[in-house]
């Protein structure tokens, strides 16, 4: 244990310790090291965006592509909720106007322009930076 230093779990055994090698290899533990002897031809090339402000771009889009979809979960939800409700008074009072088609319809249109501002219009041109990055999403899975 590191001088100084108390253990997580008291009492727990320390680990054994690592002795750093090839980024390739174990130590005699069977461990790999925590830390590559060097770095990969990967690692080299990070961070994808070169500045601050292309890293910020993509944490806001991925931000509105969640919110987007957090939406569209409460929007289903809810309608879906007001579907039943709508089939209970339907069945016990006889009324079979279908009134959820008007939150459906207000909330869609508001959830169709939220998708906009997520994923963008569709007639916009495709630039050769989404390009790469796709091609970089593609290459990862």
């Amino acid at each position: 244990m590191i001088e100084g230093r108390q253990s997580a779990f008291p009492g727990s055994p320390e680990p054994p310790p690592v002795t750093m090698t090839g980024e390739n290899e174990m130590s005699e533990e069977g461990r790999r090291p925590e830390t590559p002897a060097e770095p990969s031809a990967h690692a080299a090339s990070w961070p994808p965006y070169p500045n601050e402000e292309g890293r910020q771009a993509a944490i806001k889009s991925l931000r509105r592509k969640r919110s987007f979809w957090g939406h569209f979960a409460a929007y289903a939800i809810v309608n879906g909720l007001f579907v039943v409700l709508w089939l209970v008074l339907g069945l016990t009072s006889d009324a079979w106007f279908f009134w959820p088609i008007f939150p459906m319809a207000g909330w869609g249109i508001g959830l169709a322009f939220n998708a906009v501002n997520a994923y963008g219009p569709a007639n916009q041109p495709i630039t050769e930076a989404e390009i790469q990055t796709e091609i970089e999403q593609l290459n990862r899975r």
